[in-house]
């Protein structure tokens, strides 16, 4: 028998990130070196993938598990001193959304 599933008892939607950046510092290189492992621990994964609603010209996308992941990442003590690192050495948008499970 099967039954409606029900809004909550949904699975949570997955949270992608892109990034776009300007770069105009050569301590982004070293941001780019020393955010992989922080990134890591809030269980963020590199992608190589396109939506069907958009088209990805170049660079890597990401995944969260969920986007309350990625909120804890962008405020943790650990990233804060990198995220001034790339305030400084970039400018930079950063556009999260839910997607397809």
């Amino acid at each position: 028998m099967s039954r409606m599933i029900e809004p909550h008892d949904e699975a949570p939607k997955p949270a992608y990130m892109v990034a776009l950046l300007s770069v105009y510092d050569p301590a982004m290189k070293e941001y780019g070196r020393r955010v992989v492992p922080i990134l890591e621990q809030f269980g963020e994964e590199v992608l190589d993938i396109s939506a069907p609603s958009a088209e990805v010209v170049e660079g890597p996308r990401t995944r969260w598990p969920r986007k309350v992941q990625f909120h804890a990442f962008i405020a943790s003590e650990a990233y804060r001193p990198l995220k001034a690192v790339r305030q400084q050495a970039a400018t930079s948008s950063i556009v999260l959304f839910e997607g397809l499970r």
